[in-house]
């Protein structure tokens, strides 16, 4: 109980930082929506997201139990002023509660130990858990669409299966690494002209896969995620891990799992607690919006990923 009070204090201050920040902001963001171009606000907008981004190192440094996120997450931050035509809000979820797809293959010093001209192997768990996703969305060619993922997550152009690397049809892809969703889905257009299968497009790719996590944070993970991890656990089992939670877990040993279930969540690297977090602001004026994203890591408190959308 004592870690939780002092989190909680932790969350607050950091809260009532940012909602004196907004307060103070507001004045300034109006003047731009009733006296400057569209570019003033973006400028003044840009400006607050910096203060947030100062607001988040001061203040998330101590953030670092899975109590202390948990409460972090649950305290989103609203702010209105009717006089001045301005609202803004700023909330955070974590950033683990999917799986990784760049986690699909081994780690390369791992797998080229025995053969350096070897493609990257896969991680079973990994494989195992697409394969799954593809065959409930009855997706046709499931062994060239994980070979399509594969081949651009490592740097070779040797192909798992034909037609598999991109890169040789188009020399600008870029491989090495998936960064985001919209390079994902470059590989499902590249997927959909090879095949005239359109069934991937139904599969819901952002509540399954991430990019940044190296593990998955159990306490956040989303009912979807669970149920493709492991297809043996109930539906009552799931709902009361994920939607239904009441506590948070620590161990494996507090869940009603099988032994063969924990092992298998080991495998995917399942944890109890991750620092990753995304946060999004809205600002919205009468005649202006704009949307920023981003990442955040608590442990280093480093922000990336940054996007902004109107």
């Amino acid at each position: 109980m004592r870690r939780k009070g002092i989190a909680l204090l932790i969350t607050i201050a950091f809260v009532t930082a940012i909602a004196a920040l907004i307060a103070v902001a507001g004045g300034v963001l109006n003047k731009g929506f009733a006296h400057a171009s569209e570019k003033a606000f973006a400028v003044q907008s840009n400006v607050l997201l910096s203060d947030i981004y100062t607001l988040l190192r001061q203040n998330s440094k101590d953030i670092n139990t899975s109590d202390g996120l948990d409460i972090f997450l649950s305290v989103p931050l609203f702010f209105e002023n009717k006089e001045r035509g301005i609202m803004a809000d700023i909330s955070f979820n974590s950033d683990a509660a999917r799986v990784n797809v760049n986690k699909l293959l081994a780690d390369r010093n791992t797998s080229r130990a025995a053969n350096p001209d070897e493609p990257l192997r896969y991680r079973t768990a990994y494989e195992e858990y697409f394969e799954r996703i593809l065959t409930v969305y009855n997706v046709s060619d499931t062994i060239l669409l994980i070979s399509m993922i594969a081949d651009t997550i490592d740097d070779d152009l040797t192909e798992r299966a034909p037609g598999s690397e991109i890169a040789l049809q188009d020399p600008d892809f870029t491989q090495g690494h998936i960064f985001n969703m919209r390079h994902f889905r470059q590989i499902l257009d590249a997927y959909k002209k090879a095949t005239l299968d359109y069934s991937v497009d139904d599969i819901p790719w952002d509540t399954l896969i991430g990019f940044r996590n190296d593990s998955v944070d159990f306490n956040h993970i989303s009912p979807d995620v669970l149920r493709f991890m492991d297809p043996t656990i109930d539906e009552g089992t799931v709902a009361e891990l994920t939607t239904e939670r009441i506590d948070l877990f620590s161990a494996f040993t507090q869940m009603p799992l099988t032994p063969e279930s924990s092992k298998l969540l080991q495998d995917m690297n399942v944890t109890f607690y991750s620092p990753l977090v995304v946060g999004k602001m809205n600002i919205i004026g009468d005649k202006h919006k704009v949307t920023y994203t981003f990442a955040y890591d608590l442990s280093t408190q480093k922000v990336s990923d940054f996007a902004v959308a109107d």
